[in-house]
């Protein structure tokens, strides 16, 4: 069996070029390298997103719920403290999002 690739140097190799993985590169520090079979932005679950981002940033709406919305959505699978990191950095996240015009 071969040794795991690695990448030295500090480079950083995202696989799939949808809003997610595009986001990260604007985000990375170093060489970002963008890996994706398709345009970028198309052929991704992003460009097909029909409900717009589920996150609780709006007066009186509480990420622990959205969490545990999100928990249980996931069926058992979801990991309860990313849920919860990622329901109380959502709002900075969607502003810097609206920022760069993604609708």
């Amino acid at each position: 069996m071969s040794a795991p690739a690695t990448i030295d140097g500090g480079d950083l190799l995202i696989v799939g070029a949808g809003l997610a993985g595009l986001f990260t590169a604007l985000h990375a520090p170093g060489r970002t390298t963008l890996l994706s079979p398709h345009t970028l932005g198309d052929g991704c679950a992003s460009a097909w997103a029909q409900g717009g981002i589920a996150a609780a940033f709006r007066p009186g709406d509480q990420p622990q719920s959205h969490a545990r919305d999100t928990m249980s959505a996931g069926a058992g699978i979801v990991d309860k403290a990313s849920a919860r990191l990622l329901s109380e950095s959502i709002a900075t996240a969607v502003e810097s999002l609206a920022a760069l015009g993604v609708p």
